[in-house]
């Protein structure tokens, strides 16, 4: 027998004054082989199995995990049934690669299963198959989801916070190793006019609303006119080479 099981306490509905023999019907846990059913390979699929009034419902571990490239299943000769002092945890031998990885989640996934019951004993909610498989199954999205957000912050670069300011003065070097003087000298300027009305202004801060901000300080603060304000808005189109909004393009004719 491929199965041993670690007694929950979840009963049925419990009513105290008339039914002691609820205390009998409890739903119980065990990780195994699935026996029930071979793969192409004669390997079986390693399942949490729960069972209550004689009736089992399986939960393949691989499907309450998202690192695909772990996989949970083996022949019979590679997997170790538990032993009573197992409490229901059964384990891939060491014939199977990884295996200590493999059995330390094993005895997680148990472990998580035990405390959905007990939480169910605990606040007295009678145990069925639907409620256990949505309370796992929950748990499992919200742990991918973790693990998903956690890999990205890992894995993608962060976004440099480059100033506006800087970007321009790295521009304005070019532009002199070129020995472009007329269009330096004008970046030279809007790079002055930018960090007074907004000196702490990040590159990744230019988009719409950034020029209407801008627009509204240059013809409010400053008094210019529509002409200065579109030279202006069309010399930092050049140099950050915007895909401009149908809302500025008024700006942006040559």
């Amino acid at each position: 027998m491929l199965f041993l099981f670690v007694y929950g306490s979840v009963y049925g509905p419990v009513n105290r004054a008339a039914c002691c023999h609820n205390l009998n019907v409890m739903a119980t846990l065990a990780i195994g082989l699935n026996t029930t059913y071979k793969l192409d390979n004669n390997e079986h699929s390693v399942a949490l199995r729960i069972t209550q009034d004689r009736k089992p419902k399986y939960f393949s571990i691989g499907s309450l995990i998202s690192n695909n490239s772990l996989s949970f299943q083996c022949r019979k000769e590679n997997w170790r049934s538990a032993d009573k002092e197992d409490n229901g945890l059964g384990r891939f031998r060491k014939s199977i690669d990884r295996y200590k990885e493999l059995n330390e989640i094993l005895e997680a996934k148990l472990k998580r299963a035990q405390d959905i019951l007990n939480g169910y004993d605990k606040v007295s909610i009678p145990f069925s198959f639907e409620r256990f498989e949505q309370d796992l199954k929950e748990t499992y999205l919200i742990n991918a989801r973790a693990e998903r957000t956690a890999k990205q912050v890992i894995e993608e670069p962060a976004t440099p916070t480059v100033t506006l300011h800087e970007y321009y003065s790295e521009q304005i070097k070019i532009l002199d190793e070129q020995q472009r003087a007329s269009m330096a000298g004008l970046c030279l300027e809007n790079q002055r006019i930018l960090h007074k009305c907004m000196p702490n202004a990040l590159l990744t801060d230019v988009n719409f609303r950034f020029f209407g901000t801008f627009e509204y300080w240059m013809r409010n603060v400053r008094g210019n006119e529509d002409t200065t304000i579109g030279v202006k808005m069309r010399n930092i189109q050049r140099i950050i080479n915007l895909k401009t909004n149908p809302s500025i393009t008024k700006y942006f004719v040559s």
